[in-house]
């Protein structure tokens, strides 16, 4: 359902099958793009919640993060794996493999060039979009379960299971 933030008025219902498990908004307000456990990447029109393209995957989205610049969309799926999806297109220009466990989060960097994701399986793995190679992996003493680039790409902020800290890498 899309309300009005400042009136709280109902705008309209984008219909979906089976529970949605993460949305993400293009940068001009034309697109809202939802995922979940239909194994399904559905685009709709923002304004008049059409539904203007489905993209089936292979097995459930568990969550999703939009480069809005770039127009790429990282998909988490529950095969542990990494699905990157051309917004404009509809179609899939990347896949990652190499986590063990489910992911947690993901992150891009500001330029849109590296992919960062993190999993259960304590990994940290640094993905290069334009080549679609692992860059970096690191393992880390409990999982992480948020993480963040700055801006400068200087740092990696992550929180863990567990823990109080922000740790800076």
């Amino acid at each position: 359902d899309t309300y009005n933030m400042q009136s709280g008025m109902h705008r309209g219902t984008h219909v979906q099958a089976g529970p949605v498990r993460g949305v993400a908004i293009d940068g001009l307000n034309q697109m809202t793009i939802s995922g979940g456990a239909d194994s399904c990447v559905h685009f709709w029109h923002f304004k008049n919640h059409q539904r203007l393209h489905t993209l089936k995957l292979d097995t459930q989205v568990s969550g999703l993060k939009l480069h809005r610049d770039s127009g790429m969309l990282a998909v988490i799926l529950d095969d542990f794996s990494v699905s990157v999806v051309d917004i404009e297109t509809h179609r899939v220009v990347r896949k990652f493999h190499g986590h063990t466990n489910s992911l947690t989060d993901l992150t891009f960097s500001a330029d849109g060039r590296w992919l960062i994701s993190a999993a259960m399986d304590c990994t940290v793995r640094t993905w290069d979009l334009p080549t679609g190679r692992l860059v970096d992996c690191f393992q880390v003493e409990s999982a992480v379960t948020s993480l963040t680039m700055s801006q400068s790409g200087d740092f990696l902020a992550t929180q863990h299971v567990e823990d109080l800290g922000v740790y800076l890498w």
